[in-house]
């Protein structure tokens, strides 16, 4: 469905970003009977990268009533995760034993357009924004002004939930700074697999390297995507943006030799953001954050889709809550999102931890040392 724009221009709710969590905001918000916008960029075929559901989301898609849709979509399962982490020998983790069955590796703009469905189908309205120009504060909310396709145009809203991802559009936009924890980065490539025998295993590899680590995942397409994982500045100072050079790193990994070769390979890299970060307040008067505009993932963790989709269902019930006069319902959601984040971080830190083989390595020091970001986390989250 085509994002257009509002005849009316006044919500009890408007989210800006239509990723997974700014959809399922909006439809729980929707759900409560709140007139609700859901703003996004209309950005269609979203590149994938190779995102690896974990079997624990089917929860969360149930809760936001997509798990029937989600098992027509034509996703592909997912039998595990096989790593070189911490040993040079390749270990599996499959899911045989998770109750809730296989992973799944997603084609992301279909993904994505099923979540947008899922609000409108609940009633959200879907706008067409290319950029968020203004924020003022109203005696009635948030006036915001949108730049669109015919464009300019103003919408208010009673509550503003800001779901735009890293980029945290709307709590910058008011002063709320970002915390960035780390600087990690990824430099990755899309490439067709040669002729082979036999499908490559729909398995997520997984390998630590003295500057970094990988993973390469099957993509729902045909293609293989992989991403080199490290700090920003060693990619500048490896000169991992020029093709040769990535690759040629690539090739030294022990998992890349279980593939079969790439056929006439030339990569034309990307740059994807992944460092952990978050907004130092993600819940203020007439506003919250959710998904990765609260607070983003190491892709390590394989949690920002799951966490993002949670996030974006909690904000919802809490812009419910707020407008039916729950006057606690915020820092309630601020409390229990900086709590969750906490143990992510923790369990982010032990699993580094276990990768001891590079004692010298800059990249491998810098998560072994004490947890000074968790221990600021954890002041925050008891502000």
């Amino acid at each position: 469905m085509k994002p257009r724009v509002a005849r009316d221009p006044h919500f009890d709710v408007v989210v800006l970003g239509d990723g997974p969590g700014g959809s399922a905001a909006a439809a729980e918000s929707a759900r409560h009977g709140l007139r609700t916008a859901l703003v996004g960029r209309d950005a269609g075929q979203r590149s994938n990268i190779g995102e690896c559901l974990p079997p624990g989301i089917r929860p969360e898609l149930e809760k936001a009533g997509v798990w029937e849709e989600f098992l027509l979509d034509g996703h592909t399962p997912s039998a595990g995760i096989r790593s070189v982490w911490g040993s040079p020998e390749p270990s599996d983790r499959d899911f045989l034993f998770s109750p809730y069955g296989a992973g799944w590796h997603i084609q992301r703009a279909r993904f994505d357009a099923m979540m947008r469905r899922s609000a409108t189908r609940c009633g959200a309205e879907a706008l067409g924004c290319r950029a968020l120009r203004g924020v003022t504060r109203t005696s009635e909310g948030w006036q915001l002004d949108l730049v669109t396709e015919e464009g300019g145009c103003q919408v208010t809203g009673s509550r503003v939930i800001d779901a735009t991802g890293r980029a945290s559009v709307f709590g910058r936009r008011i002063g709320v700074r970002r915390r960035l924890l780390d600087s990690l980065t990824g430099v990755a490539a899309h490439f067709a697999i040669g002729e082979m025998l036999a499908p490559i295993e729909p398995v997520l590899l997984v390998e630590a390297v003295e500057n970094g680590w990988w993973y390469t995942a099957p993509l729902p397409d045909g293609e293989r995507i992989a991403v080199f994982l490290t700090d920003a500045a060693y990619i500048q100072r490896a000169g991992l943006t020029q093709p040769d050079r990535w690759l040629a790193l690539l090739e030294t990994t022990v998992l890349w030799g279980s593939l079969p070769p790439a056929r006439g390979f030339s990569p034309a890299l990307r740059i994807l953001p992944a460092e952990s970060s978050f907004l130092e307040q993600i819940a203020g008067d007439g506003w919250l954050a959710a998904g990765d505009a609260a607070a983003a993932f190491d892709p390590l963790s394989s949690q920002g889709i799951t966490s993002a989709i949670s996030s974006g269902l909690a904000a919802g019930r809490t812009a419910a809550g707020w407008m039916e006069g729950d006057t606690q319902a915020s820092a309630m959601y601020a409390a229990s999102a900086r709590r969750k984040y906490a143990e992510y971080l923790a369990h982010r830190e032990v699993y580094y931890r276990i990768e001891r083989r590079w004692p010298n390595s800059s990249f491998w020091k810098s998560r072994h040392a004490p947890p000074r970001a968790l221990a600021t986390n954890r002041k925050v989250v008891s502000a």
